[in-house]
């Protein structure tokens, strides 16, 4: 046999636990993971399910020292010197031509790596206050704006170490689209971040998928345990 098949109506909500436990077993004994989904007309979509090797050509960001501050989603970079070294690795998105605005998970990344400084803005009795923000306290301020932001970061931390270069997904349905490194006019996949404790509802896995693959790109998941990302491609396949 080339596949083991698992077969589930469309109205299951399966964990992704269970899908990773099976793709473990079909793996251990060289064989090929396919998902059959029966949908109500008794019509069958197939899925096939592998482990994605996320490895790209990009040097993660080194040598920088930038600052910026946080003003309410977003983080702003304003030194023209800071905006030219964060742009040599695809950072960012430049704002009236000398701006440079960072996403939350860049520049957590970013302040993870001690490659920039983030400061938040407010007042007091008419006085401008300045408090810098160090990865704890950036941490829990854009996972109060966010609740996706934990495994999402874990995520795009784990890729940009990788060489990989994520931007937001969200024109796609997905938390990142992501290039492999040299030509970014082209991304390969689409990675939507997950918990481990994660259940799929199948109709939005359909969806997802069906979007991914109709723009030519790899529906990944990144699967988020702890400190440890794991990605799992679903994609559809023909038996």
């Amino acid at each position: 046999a080339s596949f083991y098949v698992f077969v589930v109506p469309e109205r299951e909500i399966v964990p992704v636990a269970d899908i990773i436990a099976m793709l473990d077993t079909v793996t251990n004994i060289r064989k090929r993971l396919m998902t059959a989904i029966v949908d109500e007309e008794g019509d069958i979509t197939f899925y096939e399910v592998t482990d994605a090797t996320m490895k790209g050509e990009r040097e993660p960001p080194c040598d920088i020292t930038a600052s910026a501050t946080l003003l309410n989603d977003r983080c702003i970079v304003w030194e023209e010197e800071d905006v030219e070294k964060l742009r040599m690795y695809s950072l960012g998105k430049m704002v009236d031509n000398t701006r440079l605005q960072l996403s939350l998970v860049e520049a957590g990344y970013l302040l993870k790596n001690d490659l920039i400084t983030i400061t938040t803005v407010g007042t007091k009795d008419d006085i401008t206050l300045e408090n810098e923000l160090d990865i704890g306290g950036l941490f829990a301020l854009c996972s109060d704006i966010d609740q996706d932001f934990p495994h999402k970061f874990s995520a795009y931390c784990d890729l940009m170490d990788s060489g990989m270069v994520p931007k937001t997904g969200f024109k796609f349905g997905s938390h990142f689209r992501v290039y492999e490194g040299g030509d970014l006019k082209h991304s390969r996949f689409l990675v939507h971040a997950i918990p481990l404790e994660h259940t799929f509802v199948l109709q939005v896995l359909s969806r997802a998928v069906r979007l991914a693959n109709s723009v030519h790109k790899e529906m990944v998941f990144a699967v988020v345990d702890g400190d440890n990302t794991r990605y799992v491609s679903i994609n559809r396949a023909k038996p």
